[in-house]
């Protein structure tokens, strides 16, 4: 049985909608799922209480992947962290007990450039905030699902006047991130000011948990590939 969300979304504006998590429709945020209300997941809504049993077996397996989620970060926080000052990046045996410098071990290099640690807690983003279908599974189903469709969707004058707003916000952003990049500034504060930059504009950052891509924004150091993730450099 869903609850009906009272308080869970005080954040929300009137007259707001939601996507309805079984059908996709836009709904008002009334009902939600009781096990979501319990984990502190406050995103997942669905139009009627028919439609939340309908897709029960494949809504559970949100609850699975965001356990997983908090475990993981969970082990990240209590996991030793790397000493920044006796860090050396050239010296493999410094990143044994780093859970992120632990995947380049065995790794083959071509030049003299390598890892350095990451912070391995993934940054929050506020439950009234709408989040896309990958938060918390890292897998953009819909995206998927869109690729085996034939047909082209034409966007109203309301989801197109959307579409503005998001690609306004999306231009700020980059603009602020730009105004981040000085010497002496790691990847790491970009992303963190980054990341608070677009939640406190009511954004979603859409590289976060994309294809499980643990941070906001994606930057990187001199020669080291586009797509960076964001490291204490």
């Amino acid at each position: 049985m869903v609850d009906t969300a009272a308080s869970a979304d005080s954040a929300r504006a009137p007259g707001d909608q939601v996507r309805c998590e079984g059908c996709a429709r836009e709904v008002k945020p009334e009902l939600l799922c009781p096990t979501c209300v319990k984990l502190g997941i406050q995103s997942s809504y669905f139009c009627s209480q028919s439609c939340f049993k309908e897709n029960w077996k494949k809504h559970k397996d949100v609850h699975a992947v965001f356990k997983l989620l908090q475990k993981k970060n969970q082990e990240a926080e209590t996991s030793a962290e790397t000493d920044l000052a006796k860090f050396n990046p050239q010296d493999r045996n410094t990143w044994r007990n780093d859970p992120h410098l632990r995947n380049f071990l065995s790794f083959s290099f071509t030049g003299e450039l390598r890892p350095w640690p990451i912070l391995q807690c993934m940054r929050s983003v506020p439950p009234h905030i709408q989040q896309p279908d990958y938060a918390l599974s890292g897998v953009p189903q819909s995206e998927l699902d869109s690729r085996r469709k034939s047909n082209v969707h034409v966007h109203s004058e309301e989801e197109i006047q959307r579409l503005r707003e998001t690609c306004l916000l999306g231009r700020r952003a980059l603009d602020y991130a730009h105004s981040l990049v000085k010497p002496g500034v790691t990847t790491e504060e970009i992303d963190a000011k980054v990341h608070a930059f677009i939640v406190d504009n009511g954004g979603y950052p859409s590289p976060l948990n994309y294809q499980q891509f643990p941070k906001s924004c994606c930057t990187s150091v001199n020669e080291v590939i586009c797509h960076g993730i964001p490291d204490f450099r």
